[in-house]
């Protein structure tokens, strides 16, 4: 127990680094950015577009993104830009944000290192949020390790010469921290679930049904999994969205192709379908928004703190 709590120490330590190293690359560039020069552009596209992307295992999402381009010369030599920011990726409430900042044919001031001047944005500043973002990760990973190194120091020998049967410490502390943490987790789902309701509706079409294959590691075995794919287009004041997000929920997937065709079945391409989105950020959307998987979280916490009592000897 002892030696799986240290791995996983230090295995949140180790990805806490690799984050480290990764802002730091990001800050220098955020601060090599302030002495790059200026010039005049104009903006040659500003629109809504879907896009299709996948990450490290394979598993494909299509989301809504703000595509803008823009023109612009240096030394008489004309180039062209989409990069708006030093951000690699903007969250959904900014999209408006940007698409009103930056409208089709406006002039603009674009930022372009003297050295390469294809390399450009239109903000050289980190977005506002890449703050708060960074923030929770590192309190996150920060946390889950020091909760792993405290767990060995500390905590189960202050609590050991209070309990029936000391020799339960370990297995105590363990069973009471994982039983709050998913208990706060259950609250922060109960908020959003609360949120979700809120959420208007409008209609959309199914545009896309397929079934999605990645590959993934489990029991030391490169697996194949499949998932259902339901690609939907829906409007929001005038400007049209495209997502494939089906709940807010952990993405569901299974061994066999068949069974994700099940539920595609029930989506066949054209069919009209009701769309749930974020009146915030509208390109934030989901055709169900129950979150069916949260009294799990509630059960789990409750079993959890029960043991933790029942080992201290409280009952």
């Amino acid at each position: 127990m002892n030696g799986l709590l240290l791995l996983g120490g230090l295995f949140a330590a180790a990805i806490l680094g690799l984050l480290v190293v990764a802002t730091l690359v990001k800050l220098h560039e955020a601060r090599a950015a302030q002495h790059w020069q200026t010039t005049r552009g104009k903006i040659t596209r500003s629109e809504i577009r879907s896009l299709r992307k996948r990450d490290i295992d394979g598993r494909e999402t299509v989301r809504s993104a703000p595509s803008i381009a823009y023109e612009y010369s240096v030394n008489g030599k004309r180039y062209t830009g989409e990069r708006i920011s030093l951000g690699e990726n903007l969250p959904a409430s900014d999209f408006e944000a940007v698409l009103a900042r930056y409208p089709l044919r406006a002039e603009v001031t674009v930022y372009y290192d003297p050295a390469k001047p294809e390399q450009a944005v239109l903000e050289r500043t980190l977005p506002p949020d890449f703050g708060k973002g960074l923030a929770g990760v590192f309190l996150f990973l920060a946390g889950g390790a020091l909760l792993a190194l405290l767990t060995l120091a500390n905590v189960p020998g202050l609590i050991a010469p209070h309990l029936a049967q000391p020799e339960n410490a370990l297995f105590v502390t363990l069973s009471g921290g994982l039983g709050l943490f998913l208990l706060l987790l259950g609250f922060v789902q109960q908020r959003q679930a609360l949120v979700l309701r809120t959420w208007p509706s409008t209609a959309g079409v199914v545009v896309a049904s397929e079934v999605r294959s990645f590959r993934q590691w489990k029991d030391n075995v490169e697996r194949t999994f499949y998932t259902p794919g339901i690609v939907y287009r829906y409007g929001v004041d005038g400007r049209e969205y495209t997502a494939d997000r089906y709940s807010l929920e952990a993405e569901t997937h299974w061994g066999r192709p068949e069974l994700a065709q099940t539920v595609l079945d029930r989506f066949p391409v054209g069919s009209a379908v009701t769309v749930y989105y974020n009146p915030q950020a509208p390109a934030e959307a989901v055709l169900v928004r129950r979150l069916t998987g949260a009294w799990l979280v509630w059960a789990l916490a409750v079993v959890l703190l029960l043991l933790a009592l029942w080992s201290a000897g409280v009952f």
